[in-house]
């Protein structure tokens, strides 16, 4: 009986390990969804117009442009995923 006890509460404690992380990652999600959805709407804006090579240019001017006004985003966004 108490070994299935010890192994209900190790379970319980990886388990909140891993929803500390997991909440950890949303907010981070959500303090950089601001710029990450401007960095977005920018490049979708242009997928008709432009080439993908333009677009990708214009997308590291906009990414430099969120550090200097300071606009949370992703450091690692791309539009593909």
């Amino acid at each position: 009986m108490l070994v299935r006890a010890e192994k209900l509460v190790n379970g319980l404690h990886d388990e909140s390990i891993r929803w500390s992380q997991s909440i950890a990652d949303l907010e981070k999600q959500l303090t950089n969804l601001t710029g990450n959805m401007l960095l977005s709407a920018g490049y979708i804006s242009y997928v008709g117009t432009f080439t993908a090579k333009f677009r990708d240019q214009l997308l590291l001017k906009w990414q430099q442009e969120c550090v200097d006004m300071e606009i949370p985003h992703s450091d690692d966004f791309s539009i593909e995923g």
